[in-house]
């Protein structure tokens, strides 16, 4: 076992446990010498006794307590801790995400975005061959009069 391993182990060693690090403490002097310093420390830990609080403290502890809770500025969200106007905002929140959702696509004020479909290559492929008849016949387009080609005719 090497020092690093030891020392992992030697507060159990110092308490008296038997551990792997028992042997290695024993062989090398650097870690008995911080087997002992621990020991020591622990001996002055066990003859200090906490003070005792004054009486009082606890209720001059609440009247700070207290104090530093009225002093202080209130969050941003302090107000969602009164349940009246947390349920208030809830409620707007929903009815505004209800309207948006629920509004013709034709309403608003802001520009229109045109809904783009996801399809792959090969539905655009079968649909052009179940509306074969339709695509084929396009000699029809020829028959309807084009008022801006008329136009580039009398121009010339």
């Amino acid at each position: 076992m090497d020092c690093k391993m030891a020392l992992e182990h030697l507060l159990e060693h110092a308490e008296g446990k038997s551990t792997p690090a028992s042997e290695h403490v024993r062989s090398c002097a650097s870690c008995a010498k911080e087997a002992e310093s621990l020991r020591a420390t622990l001996a002055l830990m066990d003859e200090w006794t906490a003070p005792e609080p004054s009486p009082y403290f606890d209720q001059r502890l609440q009247a700070r307590l207290r104090e530093e809770r009225e002093k202080a500025p209130a969050g941003l969200f302090a107000w969602l801790r009164k349940p009246a106007l947390a349920a208030a905002f809830a409620v707007v929140m929903a009815a505004g995400i209800a309207l948006v959702r629920l509004a013709p696509e034709g309403t608003g004020s802001g520009p229109k975005v045109a809904a783009v479909r996801s399809t792959s290559a090969v539905a655009d492929l079968q649909s052009l061959d179940r509306n074969e008849d339709l695509y084929a016949n396009f000699d029809l387009l020829d028959d309807i009069p084009n008022h801006d080609a008329g136009q580039q005719v009398e121009q010339q």
